[in-house]
């Protein structure tokens, strides 16, 4: 669960800054500027990249290391999509709010929290659970730890999450 938190919070963090950290590619030359906020995702990708091949590490020392383990990325397909939508968008807004870059990890910390990183879904109270459910990352995050420990997955639940972060990247690039 961490490393896809991780991925969507390095993303979504460091967005703010992507377009105003580099005025020259803004004001000199002709460039595409919706190329800026994905290089945060580039490289959080990289990082989470190492960190996949240390779960895998971790898993076959185990002895837990199953053949379902090679659909992790695929799981991280809607998180990767809403972390870019959220990354132009605020990149956008990191244009014009400079204190945007205050602003968002306090929040994205806060989603950590609440969602399945730390804990399975299954925590949640029976009470909360219809509210917990719309919370995008907690069916990628649990679809991810699915995956990883060889159990079944949802895939009407993840196709939803990839329906959202379809929806949020186009709403970001439009943005």
């Amino acid at each position: 669960g961490l490393i896809a938190f991780n991925i969507f919070a390095e993303a979504v963090s460091r967005a703010p800054t992507s377009v105003r950290s580099t005025p020259s590619y803004v004001k000199k030359i002709i460039f595409p500027v919706e190329i800026l906020p994905l290089v945060p995702l580039g490289a959080a990708l990289v990082h989470g990249a190492f960190n996949f091949l240390i779960l895998l590490a971790a898993l076959a020392w185990t002895g837990h290391l199953t053949p379902s383990v090679v659909l992790y990325p695929v799981m991280l397909l809607p998180l990767l999509l809403l972390a870019l939508g959220l990354s132009w968008f605020f990149a956008a807004w990191g244009v014009f709010i400079k204190d945007m870059s205050q602003i968002v990890p306090p929040f994205v910390q806060m989603l950590m929290f609440l969602s399945p990183v730390l804990y399975p879904a299954s925590a949640v109270p029976e009470l909360l659970r219809p509210i917990y459910q719309f919370n995008p990352l907690g069916a990628v995050i649990e679809s991810c730890r699915n995956v990883a420990l060889g159990q079944t997955t949802d895939w009407s639940v993840w196709i939803m999450a990839l329906i959202l972060g379809l929806t949020a990247a186009w709403l970001g690039q439009l943005f």
